[in-house]
């Protein structure tokens, strides 16, 4: 668990500010909205019928077993798995959390988007609860996996890459991992921005819906700089406060990043540039603090030398529940604040618990060139030096489950109260790191919670998803 916990530790450093990339969904691979030729007034036998199952007598509406019989008969090429199959306990258990490991009555596993598409008509029609799954990174449990209650439909198999003549767009299926995807890119000459751990998968990340697959725009293939220190426990406050002024000063060169993640025995700090260099005076207040350790040497190399040469491949032998919180960076102190609501907490936590705290520094040059880029900013996201906290807790014994969820709902209250006391509590939530009781999609702001509503409503007009699919962040639950 604890080589584990180290690698992860090193993947949540790799992807900083390197690139910006956009991800294009296109509208003609939402698969539930083709569904739209069903007349509402059909019957569901009538339906099925159309869809290819012919079923006299009344059909069984909210039965997952039954649906799960009528894709056995649709889907008949080891594309749907109930529990006597050899293939069903490995399928659920892909999650990178053991609480996300939940028995659904059956798996389905599509091949392609008109399969996903009479998936969802079958779903809609019988009125049964699902959960969709793209790599299953998600650590929230029922996000992408759902009990005996349900159907999941497993995405892994929509794993086409294509790229575009003039390799400026990349189109993805939803259900690659971020790995295969960086490596296709390298082969065209250029990159993506997603995912920063290989295993990632692609749909959950950029959008945890019915899509098929993304239009992704490339950038040129990034040469970056990078290395990576260890800090002691008693130098981290020091590393903090060094991190503050480095996110504070408006002078900071826009092509370096600096990524901390703290733990209680050592601090990592990941130093990059975008480019090939040796070493930048940004960094300089970093090499002022003695150093644990040297983990990863100065090196010019490449993002998918951060990737796969620092990140790696971990998968979890445990674990994981996090959460969420965005602040101002101000002078410092509730950098320092966080860190020790961080040591109090983690006094209380038996062995075999993991606890670590992100502070994920966001620019006012990134924040201003996404609106100028891309005509605005759905996220709300506003032109200040801020910090995304990630806060989590690694475990082995999921009977520690509810130790890890009080102790990350302790620290986000508290940190909480000390931002809105010193007026630098942000409304945005990451919603890839928030907590299943936080309300992500609230903190874009009025406007955008009003456009999320009618987005949705324009193509799930009697609100299937929203009251069908088993969890996630959905309009109709915040």
């Amino acid at each position: 668990m604890w080589t584990t916990f180290v690698t992860r530790s090193l993947t949540l450093l790799a992807l900083g500010k390197f690139a910006l990339s956009s991800a294009i969904v296109d509208s003609s691979a939402y698969a539930y909205r083709s569904n739209e030729h069903v007349r509402k007034d059909d019957s569901p036998n009538k339906t099925l019928a159309a869809a290819g199952y012919n079923f006299s007598g009344p059909i069984p509406i909210g039965d997952p077993k039954f649906t799960c019989q009528v894709f056995s008969y649709l889907f008949p090429q080891n594309e749907t798995f109930s529990a006597s199959s050899s293939y069903y306990t490995p399928l659920y258990e892909i999650p990178w959390s053991q609480t996300c490991w939940l028995e659904p009555a059956c798996i389905v596993t599509p091949t392609s988007p008109t399969d996903v598409s009479k998936v969802m008509l079958v779903l809609r029609v019988l009125n049964t609860t699902f959960a969709i799954r793209s790599g299953g990174h998600s650590v929230m449990p029922g996000f992408a996996g759902v009990g005996s209650n349900g159907v999941l439909v497993a995405l892994q198999n929509l794993n086409t890459l294509s790229i575009s003549d003039d390799n400026k767009i990349a189109t993805v299926g939803t259900g690659n991992r971020w790995g295969n995807v960086y490596k296709f890119a390298a082969d065209h000459g250029v990159s993506v921005v997603g995912g920063r751990e290989p295993m990632v998968g692609v749909g959950g990340l950029l959008l945890g819906g019915v899509v098929t697959d993304f239009d992704l725009e490339t950038n040129e293939y990034t040469k970056v700089y990078f290395e990576i220190y260890l800090y002691s426990p008693s130098n981290t406050s020091a590393v903090l406060q060094a991190y503050a002024n480095y996110m504070a000063n408006p002078n900071t060169d826009v092509n370096t990043n600096v990524e901390i993640q703290v733990t209680a025995n050592f601090t990592l700090v990941f130093l990059g540039y975008n480019g090939w260099t040796n070493k930048s005076v940004d960094f300089e207040p970093f090499y002022t603090i003695p150093p644990l350790a040297t983990y990863f040497p100065p090196t010019n190399g490449t993002i998918n030398d951060v990737v796969f040469g620092v990140s790696g491949n971990a998968k979890s032998v445990g674990s994981t529940y996090d959460a969420s919180l965005a602040h101002e960076v101000g002078n410092g102190s509730l950098l320092l604040d966080s860190y020790q609501i961080f040591l109090d907490l983690n006094q209380n936590l038996p062995s075999g618990m993991y606890f670590s705290y992100a502070p994920q520094g966001i620019s006012p040059n990134l924040v201003n060139y996404g609106k100028l880029k891309n005509g605005g900013n759905l996220l709300n996201l506003q032109a200040v030096p801020q910090i995304w906290v990630d806060i989590f807790i690694d475990y082995a014994d999921t009977k520690n489950t509810d130790i890890a969820k009080s102790t990350i709902d302790a620290f986000v209250a508290n940190l909480t109260q000390k931002a809105e006391a010193q007026g630098l509590l942000l409304p945005y939530l990451y919603a890839n790191n928030a907590a299943d009781i936080q309300k992500p999609l609230r903190g874009y702001g009025e406007e955008s919670f009003k456009f999320i509503q009618q987005v949705a409503q324009k193509y799930d007009p009697d609100g299937v998803l929203q009251k069908l699919q088993n969890g996630g962040f959905l309009y109709s639950r915040e």
